[in-house]
């Protein structure tokens, strides 16, 4: 008796096309891992913080990040005006 060949689960000749990401899922993307990865330093900053006993460490972190950002703004001109 002759043994059947198993058929793959892929149909040969079947073109599968894959979406387009656009620029904004990219952005998106980006972003998403970019806060990841600040949230993982967080998290080492608060660790360090409990392993040194340097208290504040992760806030004065957060505020440095505030004025620059602040900083960014004015420079660009994008500060509120009154």
């Amino acid at each position: 008796m002759k043994e059947k060949k198993s058929q793959s689960s892929e149909t040969p000749g079947l073109n599968v096309i894959q979406p387009q990401v656009s620029e904004r899922t990219k952005w998106e993307i980006a972003l998403g891992q970019s806060m990841g990865d600040l949230a993982d330093t967080m998290r080492e900053l608060v660790l360090v913080e409990k392993l040194t006993g340097r208290a504040g460490l992760p806030q004065r972190v957060c505020l440095a990040f505030s004025d620059a950002l602040m900083c960014a703004m004015r420079f660009s001109g994008c500060e509120n005006e009154k």
